[in-house]
């Protein structure tokens, strides 16, 4: 499970060993300056996607790499049983970081109080 730190001005996105072995990708760091908000995703959220470019993936199952479709690229760290917290970003590599975590109603908070707070 990924894991959601903040140091100073930023959000870390740490990975396990796993996670950056099927994602094919190291942890993530998103300056606050480039996070626009964030949200709960719901059921069958996987479905809106895109391509998985590179990655790995057992859909519903776990979900690790980068996606993207039409104007959005993803980077996506689930496993099955996780809730999923979907991070925007504005002026990053990456439109959203999408990733599994146990409460994922207190990072939108925290993230939302980060924010406001700046």
């Amino acid at each position: 499970m990924a894991k959601l730190a903040f140091q100073k001005l930023d959000l870390h996105v740490t990975l396990g060993p796993w996670e950056k072995i099927g994602a094919l990708h190291g942890d993530i760091v998103l300056p606050l300056q480039n996070i626009v908000g964030a949200e709960v995703l719901p059921k069958n959220w996987w479905t809106q996607l895109g391509l998985r470019v590179p990655g790995t993936a057992i859909p519903g199952f776990v979900l690790l790499g980068t996606y993207v479709r039409r104007g959005d690229r993803a980077f996506v760290a689930w496993t099955r049983g996780q809730q999923v917290l979907q991070i925007n970003l504005t002026n990053h590599r990456y439109s959203r970081i999408v990733v599994g975590v146990n409460n994922p109603d207190e990072w939108v908070d925290e993230i939302t109080m980060y924010l406001t707070s700046c």
